[in-house]
């Protein structure tokens, strides 16, 4: 797998939004303003949702541990692309890589954590 790799693409993402942000603060139309907000919020935002479910996905995280609430499906599709960009060998991802396995992930149920004072 190139888990290295996906992580710097989630990293570039966020200095993305970050540059792109600032690009906002300067700029001195309202027009450039508003294509730049917009550029911000939806392609870069839903790239780097994408990527980082990739990124959880091939390391075994649980869906439901990276997004406990969120008003809006990921775009699937896009996560299913990622994964099979960056993952080296599909049998080696928890669930496959393919559409049925991102479902199987997606509606695993999260598992509870004790912490040491509920052991106690």
């Amino acid at each position: 797998m190139r888990l290295d790799h996906l992580k710097v693409k989630v990293k570039t993402l966020a200095a993305e939004a970050k540059i792109i942000r600032h690009a906002e603060r300067q700029a001195t139309s309202a027009d450039r303003r508003c294509a730049l907000a917009e550029h911000r919020r939806t392609v870069v935002r839903s790239e780097a949702r994408s990527s980082l479910l990739a990124y959880g996905y091939l390391r075994g995280r649980a869906y439901r541990s990276m997004e406990l609430t969120c008003h809006t499906e990921p775009l699937w599709d896009a996560v299913v692309k990622i994964i099979q960009r960056f993952g080296a060998d599909p049998d080696s991802a928890p669930y496959g890589v393919n559409i049925n396995g991102i479902k199987a992930w997606r509606d695993q149920p999260v598992q509870a954590v004790s912490t040491p004072a509920q052991a106690a």
